[in-house]
């Protein structure tokens, strides 16, 4: 059995009741989902969500399938390239199932690194700061949680992959210790799911990626 974790924003377009879906609700938060894996057993186990990119050569709408995640510090200059141990893998078969299936759906994508930091703090618009994770770490995306919930799966399972759909305006989150600041961050990303990766969403939707990856 397949299970897909996917973002909770996302539950209107993705949702099959023919299928197995768990829907994130919080990023540092997997208690629920923990329950459902030692209930349900799923052979594989597929996270799909949006990050950006530390490179323009990677188009929006494309989607990349990460052979491996880290979390990095929040601060460029603690940045250092990290030891290879420190890399969390995902499944290398499971990763070439599904590129064979975008590739059978023309659908854009990347085999790379995927990043987390601690605290990413506009890093959107930080240009330099993109490039050198990209020159120095090979990360090619960035996102909010992927690290985390790669290392989360692999004490539970060996056979998980992570994929990023690609929007250069997708909303890293920030770290918020007042109200005001998490009420931002929950209208940003709403906006951003509901409104700004709509044509994205609708095209991945039109191709039946959900469908296809289940079969493979």
């Amino acid at each position: 059995m397949k299970l897909l974790v996917i973002n909770k924003y996302l539950k209107n377009n993705f949702q099959n009741n023919d299928l197995k879906f768990y829907f994130v609700k919080r990023n540092d938060d997997f208690i629920e989902l923990k329950a459902l894996i030692e209930k349900d057993k799923p052979d594989e186990i597929i996270s799909i969500d949006f990050g950006i990119p530390t490179t323009n050569e990677i188009n929006n709408g494309s989607i990349i399938v990460a052979k491996d995640t880290i979390c990095i510090n929040d601060k460029p200059v603690n940045w250092s390239i990290p030891r290879e141990d420190l890399w969390n893998k995902t499944s290398e078969n499971l990763n070439k199932s599904i590129c064979d299936t975008l590739e059978k759906l023309t659908i854009e994508h990347y085999i790379g690194s995927g990043i987390e930091l601690t605290n990413s703090s506009n890093i959107e618009k930080r240009i330099k700061a993109k490039e050198w994770i990209n020159e120095n770490i090979k990360g090619i995306y960035i996102d909010n949680y992927s690290s985390r919930l790669n290392e989360f799966l692999l004490e539970n399972t060996n056979n998980c992959s992570i994929l990023r759909i690609i929007s250069s305006s997708f909303p890293i989150n920030h770290n918020n210790n007042n109200f005001l600041g998490e009420i931002k961050r929950y209208f940003r990303e709403l906006y951003f799911y509901k409104i700004t990766a709509k044509k994205i969403q609708k095209d991945i939707n039109k191709k039946k990626l959900i469908s296809e990856i289940f079969n493979i």
